[in-house]
């Protein structure tokens, strides 16, 4: 067993820390408000102690503090602080026993990873596996390691690189009964980086976006894939418009609604923009990238997390780099709202491609006819006023 001494004046962290071990059976957490309470436990109980966490700025004993004391014990150290870049000068780093460092608030699972590591892989690591559409299974079957079907809360392994069992997968598709394939993170992860590093022979754009968005755990992979998606959907557009076209209805036979709905309002927002000659490729690219998240819970976004507070796992809205697409996606739902008189040009014409999508795909995917959705909706009169002065745009 690991034996952390975590040392931190805030209790509200260190309840953090031991309510997040408490599930590795593998760590035991000590705990210490300040750096001379830690010193007093390494005096006690230093031979028992196999790492320390400390925080840095901390009455009756800071971390620079603690850190020189740990020259007698020479445990290996981890700084988790918001103050590192500030104090960092104060730290002369020991020769004599490992040193991290973690700006916090860290990713946990950075951490346990990191401890991992310093103690040779001792924690054992729960697997997590996450859902991929059959279609993407069946293209990529080849370039996956593992796959797995989920039995009764047990995920069983029914493909493997060193048994291509495509037949068995195939007969599981053929009798309905597997709707959903499991792979895990690291698989998800090679597809994504394959497209971003421009393998596109391997992976095709439109597949990316489908894993991102069918992963139902998109922090996994963080914004800069999401930005690197768009601008892989941005010159699909630019360059093949049919084949746009032919992504959004391909996912939309597939009964992909998500990312056919994003596609689709995508598409009609590049019209849209067009004719009011907004369509540079900057702003195009963030209403694309908007559109390709909008589905995600944001944790500032109050209207969603009534209506959909189901849905996928929260995205922190300070990773959005784009102002525009965070401007976009917080007013998305204003449409039928009086509201939408004060929505910008550009969050209008997102707000109406965002509904007019969802109508045209509920209608089987017909051509997209803005006149006809705008025409057939008398309810939304701000929208259909603003929407007809744009159709009417010489």
């Amino acid at each position: 067993m690991i034996k952390l001494l975590v040392v931190d004046d805030n209790q509200d962290i260190l309840e953090l820390v031991d309510c997040i071990y408490s599930d590795h059976p593998e760590i035991e957490t000590i705990m210490a408000n300040s750096g001379k309470e830690a010193e007093s436990i390494l005096k006690e109980s230093g031979d028992k102690i196999d790492i320390i966490l400390s925080d840095y700025e901390m009455p009756d004993g800071d971390g620079g503090y603690l850190y020189k004391v740990n020259e007698k014990y020479k445990k290996p150290f981890i700084f988790h602080s918001s103050s590192l870049d500030y104090n960092l000068k104060h730290i002369n780093e020991s020769e004599s026993f490992k040193t991290f460092y973690f700006e916090k608030p860290a990713d946990f699972d950075e951490i346990t990873d990191c401890i991992n590591k310093i103690t040779d892989g001792f924690i054992i690591f729960e697997e997590k596996y996450y859902p991929i559409s059959p279609t993407i299974i069946l293209r990529y079957i080849k370039v996956f390691k593992e796959i797995y079907i989920k039995v009764n809360d047990t995920f069983l392994l029914i493909c493997s690189e060193d048994r291509l069992n495509i037949d068995f997968v195939l007969k599981h598709l053929k009798m309905g009964k597997v709707k959903t394939f499991y792979v895990k993170s690291n698989e998800l992860k090679n597809i994504s980086e394959s497209v971003v590093k421009g393998n596109k022979e391997d992976v095709e754009v439109g597949d990316f976006l489908e894993v991102l968005t069918t992963s139902y755990e998109l922090a996994e992979f963080g914004n800069k894939e999401f930005e690197n998606a768009t601008m892989l959907l941005m010159d699909v557009y630019n360059n093949f418009k049919d084949d746009f076209k032919d992504l959004i209805n391909r996912f939309s036979k597939q009964g992909n609604f998500v990312i056919a709905h994003s596609l689709m309002a995508s598409h009609l927002s590049m019209l849209l923009l067009s004719r009011l000659r907004l369509d540079n490729k900057k702003l195009c690219q963030s209403f694309l990238h908007a559109y390709i998240i909008h589905n995600t819970k944001l944790n500032e976004d109050e209207i969603y997390k009534e209506k959909f507070h189901h849905q996928i796992k929260e995205l922190n809205f300070s990773e959005i780099k784009d102002f525009k697409v965070r401007e976009l996606i917080t007013k998305h739902h204003l449409i039928g709202n009086i509201d939408f008189k004060k929505c910008s040009v550009e969050q209008k014409v997102f707000n109406f491609c965002h509904l007019a999508s969802i109508h045209l795909l509920d209608k089987n995917n017909k051509s997209p006819s803005i006149i006809d959705f705008t025409l057939s909706n008398p309810d939304y009169d701000s929208c259909r006023s603003f929407i007809e002065n744009i159709i009417n745009k010489n």
